[in-house]
Parts: structure tokens; C-alpha cells; sequence
């Protein structure tokens, strides 16, 4: 009898293991060490990508009292900056934006999962968020876009949805619906294009209510509030600029430069379409497979619905740059669960999935980071060598070289690419020409240029040369420096 008990009490033990490692919190933890593993290359690094950098410099340019649109110009909403402000609060290392864009990716990879096992697929739903974490490495989502944090409010509210399906089938409208919207809402404070997953999300709660046959008024009250509370997060920010005096500057940068600004400038749409298909094919087959075989109607009308509306946001802008397919990974992901969910089959697949989209980025190279830290580092000691006091203009290059030489030129467009990139030219609501002679007249001592001898030139002639106009009557000294790509540097230049 003491054998028999052993066994009893030996899978009691065993199965309690079983519940404790499908839980939330150990899904997340798995989720996490993957996400942490996978984006350590990045850590630390200070010249990795330039819009992520630029998010957080004018994060920490904000403690100093300086305002978004008003003093330092980008069209991103104002959410992601508030975002950023609060993490360069926590710290001004790289680091700190870093390991949040890795929570923030984590904790996404965790929705996606929970969304899946809603809606019966658990086991596949796990590999689905490990999915993700690795397919958005391959579109520029190992660090800190706008997307890697704006899709877990927005899959959040997914989850809210689907959550209250049943419930908004009985004619039940929760306030948690509420909640759902105004995560979309926030999304929407992140980047522009997610209103239409939002307004996915809000009709498809309609829908269900209308299956209840809900009267008339309830669903028209419920559509417009719906409305305002997705719309509530943007119209708080643009009530707060109205308030303080500059609703022009914001007004334009959210609407007007991205209706003014030109769009495929190097002319290349079509090869970069084919390769984000070639790229994207391994998962979109996948994600096809689940819908046709194994995804209920229900569940299939979401996920097709969902994805219809990420995949218009990403259209819309027709650029096609790799980090604007992030959005686009989390329903298709969640699409790909049934397949995965197939047991041993999906397992398979799933890793082998994994494996191919992390062979293609430089996963295991964890010095990378650090790497390119020493780079950076040896740029501005180099050119404190030559220029003690530098006052650096970066006309192209790495624009966090600004807070590494302490000196900021005076003017709010401190992106490189808002003066030197002839599509930018005069897209802020401020004179391009007009503001580089400003930057002139501070008579900057260092001037940087990125080499590119092997891309299109596509800077902006008038610009560029003013600059080189400066830098040939002013500038005593020039020397190269290798920081991931090779950089020109102008030294010691004073008014002869």
C-alpha cells in the first residue's frame, strides 16, 4: 500500500508542477528570459537605432523644460515621448529604455498567449508570444519603436474584447469594454495608423452587441461612446497644447507633416515590398494554415478583421520601413496558434520557425552592445582631443552624440535626418534652410557626416551646401572614425 500511495501522491505533486508552469506568472517568465536572451545584443548600445534614440533624447531634454513640437520637432504623437520622459526619469543610461522595450515586448508576447488560450488554444499561444519575440526582431523591434510598446495596450485591449464576447452577446456592455477602448486609445497617442485597429476593435464590439439584438439607442450610445473614449487620450494632449498656447505646432506635426511629407523618396517601394513578403512568408503561411484548418468562425471572423485593420495601418503610409510591420505581428501571430496548438506537429513547426527568424539577426553576438558602446565612446573622446569644448553638429550621423558631447545646437529640429534629407526639407512647421543658418551663426567647432559613398544621395542640396560651405572656410582639422559605419569628423573650427 505504500508503493500505491507514492504513486497517488507522486502525481499529485506532478500535476500540481503541471498547473504551476502553465501559469500567467510562469508563461511571462519563460517569455521574459526568451525576450531578455534575444535582445541582449542590444544592450547598451548607443548608436543602434536612430529613431529610438532620438525618443529618448528628447525624453531627457524634457526634464529640462523643453516641449515636444515647440522646442524639439518629430511627428510622433506625444505619448510616446510622455513614455520616454518617465523613463529617463528612471535613469538616463540606455539601458533603462532598452530593458522596458524588452519588459513591454514580454509582457505583449504574454497577451498574445492569453488571447489564444481565450480562445482555446493555450498550448499553441505560448510558442505564438515566443513567435513574436522573435519575428520582430527580424523588423527592426529589438529596441525601443513605438510599436514595441504601443502594441501591448493594444493587444490588451483585444483581450478585454474578446474577454466580453459572451457578455456582449447577452446585450451587456462591461465598463471593462470602456477600458478597452481607451487602451486603443493610448495606442493611438503612440502612433497615428493604430486608429484603425482601434476602430477595428470598436465596431467589432458592436457587432457582438448586435447579436443580442440590442435596441437601437444602446448600440448608438454605445458606438459614440465608444468613439470618445478611444478618442479621449489624443484630445486630452491636444486640449493641454490648445491650454498652454501651441495647438498650431502640434496640430501640424500630427496632421499636416505627415500629409506634407514625401513619401518613397528613393524610389524603391517595390523591392522592399517583396522582401518584407519574402520575410514574412514563413509566419503569413502559417498563420494562413491556422485560419483555413483549424480556426473556428467565431474566432477566425476576429482574427481576419484585426489583421485587415493592421494591415491597412502599415499600408497607409506608404514607406514600408521594417518597424512599421511590427504592428502586423500580434494578430498574425495569434492567427498562427491553432497550427501551433497541434501537438507534436506544432511544436515542431513553431521552433523551427523560431530558429529561422533568429538565425537571421546576430542574436548570440552579446558584445555587440557593448561594441558599439566603445565606439561611441572613443568618437567623442577622439574628438575632444581635437575640440576640448566641442559644440557638435551631427548634419548626419548618430544624433546621441549630442548628449554624449554635452552641446545641443539651437534648434528643435535635432534630428539629423529633419535638416539633412531633401524629403524633409521645410515638413516641420519651421524653415529647414532658416534653422541650419541658426545652427550656423552658434558657430558649431565639430562637424560629422556619415560616409555614403554607396547609397543614393538624397540630401538636401541647399543644406548640405551651407555645411560644406562652413566646414571648407572654418574647420582646421578632419579625420575618420568607425562607429558600425564610417563617419567624417571636422574639427577645431573657428572663424578665420
Amino acid at each position: 500500500s505504500g508503493g500505491g500511495g507514492s504513486g497517488v501522491n507522486g502525481g499529485a505533486v506532478d500535476s500540481t508542477w503541471r498547473a504551476a508552469l502553465r501559469s500567467p506568472w510562469a508563461v511571462f517568465a519563460r517569455l521574459l528570459l526568451f525576450a531578455l536572451a534575444t535582445r541582449a545584443f542590444t544592450f547598451g548600445d548607443l548608436n543602434f537605432q536612430q529613431d529610438e534614440l532620438l525618443f529618448f533624447l528628447i525624453g531627457q531634454r524634457m526634464h529640462d523644460g523643453l516641449l515636444p513640437y515647440v522646442d524639439l520637432w518629430d511627428r510622433k504623437p506625444p505619448g510616446l515621448f510622455a513614455l520616454y520622459y518617465l523613463i529617463a526619469g528612471v535613469s538616463e543610461s540606455v539601458l533603462a529604455y532598452q530593458l522596458a522595450a524588452c519588459l513591454s515586448a514580454a509582457l505583449t508576447a504574454l497577451v498574445i498567449a492569453r488571447l489564444a488560450a481565450r480562445l482555446g488554444w493555450r498550448r499553441g499561444g505560448v510558442m505564438a508570444g515566443l513567435l513574436y519575440l522573435a519575428v520582430m526582431l527580424q523588423f527592426g523591434g529589438a529596441g525601443g519603436q513605438a510599436a514595441v510598446f504601443f502594441n501591448l495596450p493594444m493587444a490588451g485591449a483585444a483581450l478585454i474584447v474578446v474577454s466580453r464576447i459572451e457578455r456582449l452577446r447577452m446585450g451587456v456592455v462591461d465598463p471593462a469594454i470602456y477600458a478597452a477602448m481607451a487602451c486603443a486609445g493610448i495606442a493611438i497617442t503612440f502612433k497615428q495608423t493604430a486608429l484603425f485597429e482601434a476602430g477595428f476593435l470598436g465596431l467589432y464590439t458592436l457587432s457582438q452587441l448586435a447579436k443580442a439584438q440590442a435596441k437601437p439607442l444602446l448600440l448608438t450610445r454605445t458606438a459614440v461612446t465608444l468613439a470618445l473614449v478611444g478618442a479621449a487620450p489624443m484630445l486630452g494632449w491636444a486640449a493641454y497644447y490648445a491650454a498652454i498656447g501651441h495647438f498650431a505646432e502640434f496640430w501640424h506635426a500630427m496632421v499636416l507633416a505627415n500629409l506634407d511629407k514625401a513619401y518613397n523618396p528613393g524610389g524603391d517601394l517595390i523591392n522592399r515590398a517583396r522582401l518584407f513578403a519574402v520575410e514574412l512568408a514563413p509566419l503569413a503561411l502559417l498563420a494562413g494554415a491556422s485560419l483555413i484548418g483549424d480556426t473556428g468562425k467565431p474566432a477566425r471572423a476576429f482574427l481576419i478583421g484585426w489583421l485587415i485593420a493592421a494591415l491597412i495601418g502599415f499600408a497607409i503610409i506608404p514607406n514600408l520601413i521594417d518597424h512599421y510591420v511590427l504592428p502586423v505581428l500580434v494578430p498574425l501571430t495569434l492567427a498562427a496558434a491553432p497550427f501551433l496548438n497541434r501537438k507534436p506537429t506544432g511544436l515542431i513547426i513553431g521552433l523551427g520557425l523560431i530558429a529561422l527568424y533568429l538565425a537571421a539577426v546576430p542574436v548570440l553576438d552579446w558584445q555587440r552592445g557593448a561594441r558599439s558602446q566603445v565606439e561611441m565612446l572613443d568618437m567623442v573622446r577622439r574628438i575632444r582631443a581635437a575640440d576640448p569644448q566641442p559644440r557638435v553638429l551631427v548634419f548626419d550621423g548618430p544624433v546621441y552624440l549630442y548628449r554624449l558631447t554635452g552641446w545641443y545646437p539651437p534648434t528643435p529640429l535635432l534630428f539629423p535626418l529633419h535638416i539633412n534629407f531633401q524629403p524633409e526639407r521645410n515638413v516641420s512647421h519651421l524653415d529647414t534652410a532658416a534653422e541650419l543658418r541658426k545652427v550656423l551663426a552658434a558657430r558649431p567647432t565639430t562637424v560629422v557626416f556619415q560616409r555614403r559613398d554607396q547609397q543614393p544621395n538624397l540630401y538636401n542640396p541647399e543644406t548640405r551646401d551651407m555645411v560644406m560651405a562652413y566646414v571648407r572656410t572654418h574647420c582646421a582639422t578632419h579625420f575618420t572614425h568607425k562607429a558600425r559605419e564610417m563617419f567624417e569628423i571636422h574639427a577645431r573650427c573657428a572663424p578665420r
